[in-house]
């Protein structure tokens, strides 16, 4: 048993987290404790634009690091007129995931740097990306497909993405990536060979040698 710096109870060992700093192993405070601590301190200004920091430094993408450090950040943020907005959106909805604020790229295949981030809430972030690559303005995420004529082998059209080829052409988007997994492993293990009547490929995948069955 151990007793937690925080709320002074006792529990059992496995209820704190481990820390080798500590002669025993483990935090002086409990899950409980730290966790809620943790939570309330991502609430204020100062945890969620840590937290948004640490988020540009790992979901990059290929844009590379942020420019900025994470205190010259913080204090973007904390003079920022929009982010100071939709943060006090968020806390006078209760937190709401939605309303989040959240760091955008202007550019999205830009940097991050300061003339290029705006601060927008969680779901206009989401709507935004995904209305970019519907659209094809971000294919970073997206695997362009070919069609392909069943008896000619011949490339008659280019896609920047399955949905994009179903959207356009009318076809049922579940049957055509199966048909691009199909040829994408050469293995057949569903029924569907085609859509729409073209065999369809992943243009990264063309160029290999693939079952000729129809």
């Amino acid at each position: 048993m151990k007793k937690c710096s925080i709320c002074g109870e006792e529990k059992p060992k496995t209820s704190f987290y481990k820390d080798p700093r500590h002669s025993d192993g483990l935090f002086s405070e409990c899950k409980d404790c730290k966790n809620t601590r943790h939570s309330n301190y991502r609430k204020t200004k100062e945890g969620l634009l840590g937290e948004m920091f640490f988020n540009q430094r790992s979901n990059t993408r290929g844009n590379g690091i942020p420019t900025y450090s994470k205190k010259e950040f913080v204090e973007f943020g904390l003079s920022d007129l929009n982010f100071n907005i939709c943060y006090d959106t968020w806390v006078g909805s209760g937190y709401k995931k939605q309303l989040t604020p959240s760091t955008d790229r202007i550019d999205t295949l830009g940097t991050y740097e300061f003339n290029n981030i705006q601060f927008i809430t969680f779901e206009d972030n989401y709507k935004k990306q995904a209305f970019e690559r519907k659209m094809g303005i971000d294919n970073r995420v997206n695997k362009a497909v070919l069609q392909v004529d069943k008896n000619t082998q011949e490339i008659i059209g280019e896609f920047y993405s399955i949905s994009e080829a179903a959207r356009v052409l009318g076809l049922n988007k579940a049957n055509l990536a199966k048909v691009c997994k199909n040829y994408a492993t050469a293995e057949f293990k569903n029924k569907r060979h085609l859509c729409g009547g073209y065999k369809w490929i992943y243009k990264d995948k063309w160029g290999k040698q693939y079952d000729k069955k129809d």
